[in-house]
């Protein structure tokens, strides 16, 4: 029961708030707003007592709403401005559709003033044709405008007018030729290379590996990255990842010999006292002991380690002004590490980590070519920082 009240309590206060809410709205003049909370509340539940006071916002709302609009419409038509035909558009379609939202409450009847809620809806239909005609004739001005400008922020502003055509009439004249236009003119066209300036080739797994451009979270609407030159298309920006040096060190091998001494549990005896007699417990039962030996042994370790130092430059240039932007350094190290070992004497002595060097077994030492495609994955994370962090849009 008391779950119950509490359920319906906070379902009067959520349904007071809303009425605060929107009534707030409507003296602020967001007009839209408050229509959008009082249709909402009377979605669900046209009677009860808090239903009556979102009619009454409702009305009053839609009535200044449609006021309003109707004042800046008549505005923005004596001005006659080709640009003004996007907003009259708007202005229109978003009247009807809040007059959609409506027309299925209705009908409204407000008990507490005894009336009948009154709405006054506007046939819009032919005026959103003629807007709207207006305003795809003017949008595909500007985009030809923006297209014939040649600039690349231009022609992004076309692609968006561009896509709203299509969105609203599907293949409207030459529209979608010229979408295509600006996304090829407005779009980033980088190159980006490998270089090698080391006497060390570069294995092909690594190459690869730092060329798949589509691993690094750089999707972006207007960069396309490439990384083989494409015929007849004018790059833009190149990225040029230079390897200046690769550091192998020699094959090393350390060994050592640890001496092991523990007392362990041999065995266990009965408890004595010093006279020779059994110590019992509370019970009367002979107590046991454990019996300790030291016990010892000798394991031999054997560390191998091998390392590779990389050294690179990751460059930013714009290629049609024929400079450098800007030079990051990429530096990484990858260090091979093989621990084994042998051993002579009690196992006794061994701990949990003697045991785990024991299962190892001594390897072949990898090439410099091996230690380089094992470093391949460092040494792509470091260039994805630098990409992310300096991406071109």
């Amino acid at each position: 029961m008391k779950k119950i009240l509490l359920l319906i309590g906070i379902i009067l206060l959520a349904s007071c708030n809303s009425a605060k809410r929107a009534q707030r709205e409507l003296s602020t003049g967001n007009y839209v707003k408050s229509i959008t909370i009082a249709v909402s509340q009377l979605q669900r539940n046209k009677t009860n007592r808090r239903a009556q006071q979102q009619m009454l916002i409702l009305e009053e709302g839609f009535q200044k709403l449609k006021q309003r609009d109707k004042k800046r419409i008549k505005f923005l038509q004596r001005e006659n401005v080709a640009s003004n035909s996007v907003e009259i558009h708007d202005l229109y379609v978003r009247l009807n559709e809040i007059q959609n939202q409506i027309r299925p409450l209705l009908p409204l009847q407000n008990e507490s003033q005894s009336r009948q809620m009154q709405f006054e809806f506007l046939d819009l239909d032919q005026k959103i044709i003629e807007a709207r005609d207006q305003m795809l004739t003017y949008l595909y001005d500007e985009a030809n405008l923006l297209l014939n400008s040649g600039d690349k922020f231009s022609a992004r502003e076309a692609f968006e007018d561009l896509q709203r055509i299509e969105q609203l009439r599907p293949n409207f004249k030459d529209t979608r030729q010229m979408l295509n236009e600006a996304k090829l003119m407005g779009t980033d066209f980088v190159l980006a290379t490998l270089i090698n300036t080391t006497d060390f080739v570069i294995p092909n797994r690594v190459q690869n590996m730092l060329l798949d451009f589509n691993t690094y979270g750089l999707a972006d609407q207007w960069t396309d990255y490439h990384t083989e030159r494409q015929q007849n298309l004018d790059y833009d920006y190149g990225i040029r990842i230079q390897f200046t040096d690769f550091v192998f060190s020699p094959d090393r091998l350390r060994e050592r010999e640890i001496n092991l001494e523990e007392e362990v549990v041999d065995g266990w005896e009965y408890k004595k006292d010093s006279r020779g007699a059994y110590v019992r417990d509370e019970d009367g039962n002979r107590i046991k002991v454990n019996n300790y030996v030291t016990v010892s042994g000798l394991l031999l370790e054997s560390l191998q380690q091998k390392s590779v130092a990389v050294q690179a430059q990751v460059i930013y240039r714009d290629i049609k002004a024929g400079q450098n932007i800007n030079s990051f350094p990429l530096a990484t190290e990858f260090i091979f590490e093989n621990l084994s070992a042998v051993f002579q004497g009690d196992a006794r002595v061994l701990s949990d980590e003697d045991k785990e060097i024991l299962n190892n077994r001594p390897v072949a030492f990898p090439s410099n070519e091996q230690m380089l495609i094992d470093a391949g994955e460092d040494i792509k994370q470091k260039l994805k920082q630098i990409l992310v962090r300096n991406k071109f849009s």
